[in-house]
């Protein structure tokens, strides 16, 4: 428990004041709190302490008696900084505050670093045990320690907790420079080299010396510019630099002072200005000359050059086209035009300057002009075209000076007082020689003018497109419709205007060129003319000022000659075309005069027939050709043709030949002779139709049932107008169906109308020759009566039935021959062999044996439903020899409607139209 007690205490005080030898007695009465951790605080000494509880009154008192610091440290002298003189002892004191125990002092000298100093210390103590301290030190610096900073501390003890220092003293320690005062590094007399209008810079330098000393110039300046100069000092040295602008001819000697103290010091330099070399002096023939010499060609020329400076210069004289020249004077004694230009004379010299070296030039320059007259170039030859505009220069190479007079004149005396000739439009007029004259005026130096002239002679060529003045035939100049006759030798000539030369080409008709030259004039003979030298001729002449195909004339030549074909327009005289289409018979014709007669002819019985036009046939003629048109073409109208045609000069003829090629017609007149008809046997009877113009053959099919068993047999065609044929090997009593067609390598014919037979009972003929023979007899008879009755109604129903066709597929055979092959080999599939006939009944009157009624009705198919077919066909492939005869087979397999289809894939294949 702490408790608050009154505390009376009485004892010795420490006093601040070092000449009061008796403390001061003094009583305190203060209240403290008792913590005995805290009397060790405590400073005061001979201190007695009562305590007296304030509820017990309790008392305790007590007394301590301890050691005192020193509080305060003074050095003398006091000023901060003191100056001293190197090498020479000053006395430093440092004294202390009274305190218990004794103290001890320690100097120390500190910079960067700490120096530790011993003094003479003594001790003075009172009377109430407090000592005071002072020690003495008696210190010799050197320059080493200038700027040190000197102090006195109480070492630490005990009682001294803390560190006590004095105040601080820097020494300022006075010394001498260190080196001799220099200039440049010069101690005395040196020279220092300055080039002109540089910056001279001299710089007086001394080292050392405490206080630093004073320097400054003397005896330095003139008119030159001066810039700076003072002095500066550093820790190490002291310098005065000065510097100005340096002038030629200012050559001087400078001298810098130094001053420290009561010491004085000074130093001498020789200032010397070197300047480069001044602008030279040039002088021609010994006067002075700037700028422009005017001499002539092939003069001599003498130069010299002067020049002053620091040091003395070197001369070089420098041009283009010479070689470079180290002497004053510079002599040539021819001047060529190579020596026009500059001319310098150079001088230069080596400013060896005390802080550079640096090199110093000038030069003087002057124009020499070598003059002479102008020279006219070379002047090429002019080619123009007539219209256009002249406009030529005469070109030279100026003389010097260049002003230049120039003068053309030409052959008839006309002139143009310019460089250029000009002419707006020039003809060939102007073709001719002209001459340019060109002339300059000369001023020399001293002399009079100089007129210098040339001449030259130069050409304009005037060309122009090519005309041709005149064409014509040898003998018919003024004719341009000139006739000859056949094997005539024909000369041709065309006179041509040109310039240049002519491309010249005498052409017949357009497209083909007899001859070619390049020449203004052509001739051509046309040896033995014939009839295709008939025409027009034409003469072209051309040169690269021709525009298109260049001029021309024309003229018609006329061969008289007998008619023949043109052998330059194709034609056909051999046509193969099928019946009812339009057959033409062409003839390009080439004759002259016209021809008079045209007549076409056919050939019929032996005879030649006349043709004229009619309702089927139309002639053509005309100058260029005539043509045979045949319309429908019909069976009696193939065979051979021919043409006649004729003129004054002679006659020409032409065959032609007009081929059938189609399928061939169906027989007509198919028929039952049932007279002729037994047990086993059945004869039928047809007329053979238009064959197609290939062989045709009839193939005969059979059979007893509308259904099965259908037998072929092939008949071959003999040519006659009736054929008659008997089928053996028949049933007795039996009905048979039978029909037919026609077939050649070209196709099968429309099948003919089905026919119904029926064969007797029991009937053999076979042992009664006498009824076989008169049998054959009558049939043979019967043969011949229907043969002629059949040729004479054929014939009229022909001739009516020409009227009937349209016109169809013309072929012309001017064009080549045109054939439209026609292939019926399967047409006909999809017929019902049950339905062909059908109407037909065997006993009908009109299927009896009389001649008349088996005539045919139209013995010619009618195109219209071939060509609709759309059926297509592979190319006709011949009959193969080897092939099965399918004639006497029958197959009973096989339908009615596929009869026909096997029997053409049998015989005939790969058929196309």
């Amino acid at each position: 428990m702490t408790d608050l007690c009154s505390v009376q205490a009485s004892g010795d005080a420490d006093t601040d004041s070092d000449n009061n030898a008796d403390a001061d007695k003094r009583s305190l009465s203060i209240d403290v709190m008792i913590i005995p951790k805290e009397i060790d605080d405590f400073e005061e000494s001979n201190i007695s302490f009562k305590c007296v509880h304030s509820g017990t009154g309790l008392m305790m008192s007590w007394q301590r008696k301890d050691g005192i610091p020193v509080k305060a440290l003074t050095i003398t002298p006091t000023e901060k900084s003191i100056q001293i003189s190197e090498n020479k002892t000053t006395t430093f004191t440092c004294n202390t505050a009274y305190s218990r125990p004794i103290p001890e002092i320690q100097w120390i000298l500190k910079n960067h670093s700490h120096l530790l100093l011993n003094g003479e210390q003594t001790n003075t103590t009172n009377n109430i045990g407090l000592t005071s301290a002072e020690s003495t030190l008696n210190y010799k610096p050197s320059r080493t320690y200038n700027g040190w900073e000197l102090y006195c501390i109480v070492i630490k003890s005990e009682v001294q907790k803390e560190e006590i220092s004095s105040n601080l003293v820097t020494l300022n320690v006075t010394y001498p420079p260190d080196t001799t005062l220099m200039i440049n590094g010069f101690l005395s007399n040196g020279i220092y080299y300055v080039i002109e209008n540089n910056t001279g810079t001299l710089t007086c330098k001394i080292t050392g010396g405490n206080p630093k000393p004073l320097l400054t110039w003397t005896r330095c300046f003139g008119n030159e510019i001066y810039i700076s100069s003072g002095s500066y000092s550093t820790a190490e040295c002291t310098t005065n630099t000065l510097t100005w602008r340096a002038m030629s001819y200012t050559d001087r000697l400078c001298t810098c002072q130094s001053i420290q103290m009561e010491r004085n010091d000074s130093v001498s330099i020789n200032v010397k200005v070197l300047y480069p070399p001044t602008i030279p002096i040039v002088t021609y023939n010994s006067k002075r000359v700037s700028g422009d010499i005017y001499i002539t060609l092939n003069e001599k020329m003498l130069l010299d050059c002067y020049s002053n400076s620091k040091p003395l210069p070197t001369y070089q004289w420098e041009a283009k086209h010479i070689p470079v020249t180290f002497n004053r004077t510079l002599q040539i004694l021819e001047t060529k035009k190579m020596h026009q230009g500059h001319f310098t004379c150079l001088v230069t010299n080596t400013m060896n300057a005390t802080e550079k070296i640096q090199n110093g030039s000038s030069r003087s320059t002057v124009e020499v002009h070598v003059l002479y007259p102008p020279a006219i170039n070379t002047l090429e030859n002019l080619t123009l075209v007539e219209g256009d505009h002249l406009n030529f220069s005469c070109s030279v190479t100026h003389g010097n000076p260049k002003e230049t007079v120039f003068l053309w004149t030409s052959e008839r005396h006309m002139t143009w007082s310019s460089q250029y000739l000009t002419k707006r439009n020039i003809s060939r007029d102007d073709d001719m020689n002209y001459n340019c004259s060109v002339y300059n005026i000369m001023t020399l130096t001293g002399k009079s003018p100089v007129k210098g002239t040339d001449t030259k002679m130069w050409h304009l060529s005037v060309e122009y497109s090519a005309t041709i003045k005149d064409f014509y035939v040898n003998g018919y100049k003024s004719e341009r419709n000139v006739t000859a006759t056949e094997y005539d030798n024909v000369t041709f000539i065309c006179d041509i205007d040109s310039k240049p030369i002519s491309n010249t080409s005498l052409r017949f008709t357009t497209d083909k060129t007899l001859v070619w030259t390049h020449s203004n004039m052509l001739s051509f003979t046309l040896s033995s003319a014939k009839c295709t030298d008939s025409g027009t001729f034409s003469c072209f002449g051309k040169n690269k000022h021709n525009i298109g195909v260049g001029s021309t004339k024309q003229l018609d030549l006329s061969i008289r000659c007998s008619p023949r074909a043109n052998p330059t327009v194709p034609f056909t005289t051999n046509l193969t075309l099928a019946s009812n289409v339009t057959a033409v018979l062409y003839f390009p014709i080439l004759a002259y005069p016209k021809p008079e007669s045209v007549i076409w002819q056919k050939y019929s019985m032996s005879n030649w027939i006349s043709v004229t036009s009619n309702n089927n046939i139309n002639i053509s003629n005309n100058e260029l050709n005539v043509s045979l048109s045949i319309y429908n073409l019909m069976e009696t109208e193939f065979g051979r043709y021919r043409l006649i045609i004729s003129n004054d000069v002679g006659s020409y003829i032409q065959n032609y030949y007009i081929n059938a090629e189609e399928r061939p017609n169906p027989p007509t007149g198919f028929r039952v002779l049932n007279k002729l008809t037994t047990a086993s046997t059945a004869t039928v009877q047809w007329f053979p139709s238009f064959n197609g113009g290939k062989p045709q053959h009839f193939v005969l099919n059979y059979s007893k049932s509308l259904q099965k068993h259908w037998a072929q047999e092939e008949i071959e065609d003999t040519g006659e107008p009736v054929l008659i044929y008997t089928i053996n090997g028949l049933s007795s009593n039996s009905v048979y169906y039978i029909f037919l067609h026609s077939v050649s390598m070209l196709g099968s014919s429309k099948l003919s109308a089905r026919l119904e037979i029926k064969t007797k009972e029991g009937m053999h003929i076979d042992g009664n020759t006498s009824f076989v023979g008169t049998t054959i007899g009558i049939s043979i008879g019967a043969v011949l009566l229907l043969l002629v009755i059949f040729i004479s109604i054929y014939t009229l129903r022909r001739f009516k039935l020409r009227y009937q066709h349209t016109r169809k597929n013309v072929y012309q055979n001017f064009i080549g021959p045109s054939t439209q092959k026609i292939n019926s080999a399967t047409e006909y599939e999809g017929i019902d062999l049950n339905t062909v006939g059908a109407n037909i009944e065997p006993n009908d009157q009109n299927n009896t044996d009389t001649i008349t009624d088996a005539l045919p009705q139209n013995p010619y198919e009618k195109l219209d439903n071939i060509l609709k077919d759309s059926n297509q066909y592979s190319e006709l492939k011949p009959m193969d020899d080897n092939r099965e005869d399918i004639s006497r087979k029958s197959n009973a397999d096989s339908a009615p409607e596929t009869l026909q289809k096997d029997f053409d894939k049998a015989i005939y294949m790969n058929m196309k139209i």
